[in-house]
């Protein structure tokens, strides 16, 4: 009498399979986790150089409508400069004059004026209010922050300004330039997790041509993502020239 074989899978057949189909998952995975790591990259990179962006076009305004630009000067008792000393940071402060819109009336004169002063300082310096939870980024980066006082303008507390000189009673004279030594009452973060480290070593941020009232401005942040520094932009700074205009 002949036995029908019955169709089915050795046990041989069966292991192979199995472990045909761990190598698939164990590729598919790394897949998978190559494409996480090169997406949470990217978005890092872009986020970066968004912030870079807007830190650069902010200051850079801010510096086309300057009255003065003063690269040495005494701040809150600490002097300011674009070549400090060993282990300082460099610093430089300037005269804005803008207009402003008191109540329901539009001001088209210059009726505000303030000095303002741009510094890079260690994050661990910042306040816990003004910066995310990040050990690391305090040990390792820089902020660069806005210091300022206002001189005159139409809102309480600060006297309004006026051209002429002597000032009338209860005005201030507008000023044309940054006195030597100013103290300032406010200070905001312009720019979070910035570095001064180049491909050919520490760079400058600040670059004044005095002649031509042209800035040069030098820009980078790094940050640490998943055991990796990143550099944003990764070739050196995002570079930028501003000239004054006034």
């Amino acid at each position: 009498m002949k036995h029908q074989r019955q169709a089915g899978f050795t046990l041989i057949e069966l292991l192979v399979a199995m472990g045909l189909l761990g190598i698939l998952l164990l590729a598919l995975n790394s897949v998978e986790s190559l494409t996480t790591t090169s997406s949470v990259k990217l978005t890092g990179q872009a986020n970066r150089l968004r912030s870079l962006q807007d830190s650069v076009g902010y200051v850079g305004d801010r510096v086309r409508v300057a009255r003065d630009l003063r690269t040495s000067v005494t701040v809150d008792g600490v002097s300011c400069t674009l070549t400090p000393a060993m282990g300082a940071y460099p610093c430089f402060a300037m005269l804005v004059t803008e207009a402003q819109q008191l109540g329901k009336v539009d001001q088209y004169d210059a009726n505000t004026s303030l000095y303002l002063v741009y510094r890079f300082i260690p994050r661990s310096q910042l306040v816990a209010a003004d910066k995310a939870p990040d050990s690391w980024a305090d040990t390792n980066t820089l902020a660069l922050v806005e210091s300022r006082t206002v001189v005159c303008s139409p809102n309480p507390p600060a006297l309004p300004c006026t051209r002429a000189n002597p000032a009338p009673s209860g005005s201030v004279t507008m000023p044309d330039a940054v006195p030597a030594s100013l103290n300032t009452s406010a200070t905001n973060v312009i720019m979070d997790y910035g570095t001064l480290e180049g491909s050919g070593g520490s760079f400058t941020p600040f670059n004044y041509d005095s002649a031509t009232g042209a800035l040069k401005l030098a820009f980078r942040q790094k940050q640490l993502e998943r055991g990796a520094v990143q550099y944003s932009p990764g070739g050196g700074p995002l570079e930028v020239t501003v000239q004054r205009r006034n």
